[in-house]
């Protein structure tokens, strides 16, 4: 690789593997809880923590010469008020903080000491430093959040406040109007927690997945629509990907990029994307877990270089503070053929669609952009209507044995997250009781933490005790149809009281045919090639009517 000033390096290296580039010159001191933004070639580095220290550099990377260089924003006047608003003081020391470039400025959120969250921006043209004057609800001071762009909105989730009080909050902010607004949801919020990461999905979808508290390390993900602002859980295999906080992310179309953090013993060393369409998770390769890809507290950001997508990573820690700048070449294309697992959320909805045959997978297909990211408690309402509406034979009988399997499949994943949960809760009674707690406030945010953490089991709980009554029910119901299905089935003239007098079966003393409406219900004495076309488009009818419903 060449590393001259001006060197092609990004030609010479392969698709989905990790480089580190050759630095040449000066370049910062390792650290970790950085923001960071590429504009154009450059890559922008500001603030961070080494040690309990918190750091107010700024530097640029360009990612063409591989030289640093460091600047120093004007600020005119310190607490000037610029034309649009924007107060202008010495730039502070920031760690925790999000970062995202906006137009030709960098925007700066929380990671201070201040009351409330504080928006800092730079504008890249003028490299002219200030503070936005926001208004609206302005939400509490914190550090850890996640920060997803949709278009001029900023969705603000989660963090650490002031003594350690951990959040699970929503807000947006309008960069046209610097306006502030709290966004009051729908169903389970995620737990409270810091340093997780998040993206929004097809300009709806704001998933959130991994994060901590001070003692629990997650591997949830969590999607809140954006339109009906209900908050929904699909489940991911938790074997497979392990609890991480401090993890960087990249969001491209539906491929969600995801890289390093950690769970205070090891680093997370698997770099995986997801496809947010189809909750699928692959594995694009793995390093070592004292590697600076394995690290808490790095970067992870997306540059263009030469018409060629890469990620580019920076800084973290594991066991040393990193300053490595590490870049991987994207090819989409070969990411479909990565070690895929799917989630029990997809393969319920791989048994309702496969249960219904081809033409309703028709139907499925239309709306799978829409259903993919609702809580898979729908999949089992849907199941229960189609098993509800649809056991009229034998085809029948075989949805309802499959969906029965993905019932099971849900309340062995519920039981598994509830008896998880409860494990959470011992250990925070444990460290109340038992480990000295350095304040008040810090024993207080615990004790709001514990029953954030009990509420969830409580609801958890519910949506068994439900699923429960209503397979109860679902049960009755089945074991009804079929009694009657068997009566029609043994439906002979000799036998039948349901025959009008004078109907040409009973004259012949035949069994009724297809077509006989003397009775109400229609005999199926039909072949298996005529029984399997009608329930498919009985099947197909209701699927189409079931799927508006939801």
């Amino acid at each position: 690789m060449e590393s001259d000033s001006g060197s092609s390096w990004y030609s010479d290296i392969e698709c989905h593997k990790w480089v580190a580039l050759p630095v040449l010159g000066p370049q910062p001191p390792g650290h970790f809880e950085h923001g960071a933004a590429v504009d154009g070639e450059q890559l922008y580095i500001v603030g961070g923590r080494r040690s309990k220290r918190r750091l107010s550099s700024i530097w640029v990377f360009d990612m063409k010469s591989l030289i640093w260089s460091t600047i120093k924003p004007s600020t005119k006047l310190d607490g000037e008020i610029m034309q649009d608003g924007t107060r202008t003081e010495s730039f502070p020391a920031l760690c925790g903080h999000s970062m995202v470039k906006w137009g030709s400025k960098i925007f700066m959120i929380g990671g201070d000491d201040s009351d409330y969250v504080t928006v800092r921006v730079i504008d890249l043209e003028s490299f002219l430093y200030g503070v936005i004057e926001a208004t609206g609800k302005i939400p509490l001071a914190r550090s850890g959040q996640s920060t997803s762009l949709v278009g001029s909105k900023l969705i603000m989730f989660g963090g650490k406040g002031k003594n350690r009080r951990l959040l699970n909050d929503v807000h947006v902010l309008d960069l046209e109007t610097m306006t502030w607004n709290i966004v009051e949801t729908i169903h389970t919020p995620p737990a409270p927690r810091s340093d997780h990461i998040a993206t929004v999905h097809a300009g709806r979808y704001l998933h959130v997945f991994g994060g901590c508290t001070k003692s629990v390390i997650f591997n949830d993900l969590h999607v809140l629509d954006l339109e009906t602002l209900e908050w929904s859980q699909p489940q991911i295999q938790s074997d497979l990907v392990s609890p991480r906080a401090g993890h960087a992310g990249v969001s491209i179309d539906e491929k969600w990029f995801i890289v390093g953090g950690g769970d205070n013993k090891s680093g997370a060393s698997k770099t995986m994307v997801m496809d947010m369409d189809r909750l699928v998770i692959s594995t694009l390769t793995n390093v070592n877990e004292r590697d600076p890809l394995a690290s808490e507290g790095l970067s992870l950001s997306l540059a263009l270089i030469n018409g060629d997508q890469f990620l580019v990573a920076y800084g973290g820690y594991n066991e040393r503070y990193h300053n490595e700048v590490c870049v991987m070449r994207l090819n989409l294309k070969d990411y479909e053929h990565a070690n895929i697992f799917q989630s029990p959320a997809t393969v319920e909805s791989s048994i309702i669609e496969e249960s219904v045959g081809e033409n309703s997978k028709t139907v499925m297909n239309d709306h799978e952009g829409e259903t993919t990211v609702n809580n898979t408690l729908k999949y089992a309402s849907l199941a229960f209507k189609i098993k509800n509406k649809l056991i009229v034979n034998n085809v029948g009988n075989r949805v309802g044995n499959r969906v029965g399997n993905m019932v099971g499949l849900r309340l062995q994943t519920m039981r598994y997250e509830i008896g998880s949960l409860k494990n959470i809760i011992e250990t925070l009674q444990t460290e109340l009781s038992k480990k000295e707690v350095d304040s008040i406030e810090e024993m207080n945010a615990m004790r709001e933490e514990k029953r954030a953490l009990e509420a969830s089991v409580q609801e958890k709980d519910a949506v068994i005790e439900t699923l429960r009554n209503e397979i109860e029910i679902l049960q009755k119901k089945v074991q009804t149809i079929l009694g009657k299905e068997k009566e029609v089935d043994h439906c002979e003239c000799s036998s039948r009281a349901t025959c009008v007098r004078g109907c040409e079966c009973v004259q012949q003393n035949r069994l009724c045919s297809t077509s006989c409406s003397c009775i109400v219900r229609k005999c199926l004495n039909r072949d298996d090639k005529e029984k399997a076309e009608y329930a498919a488009k009985l099947l197909q009818n209701a699927a189409k009517g079931l799927v508006s419903e939801m």
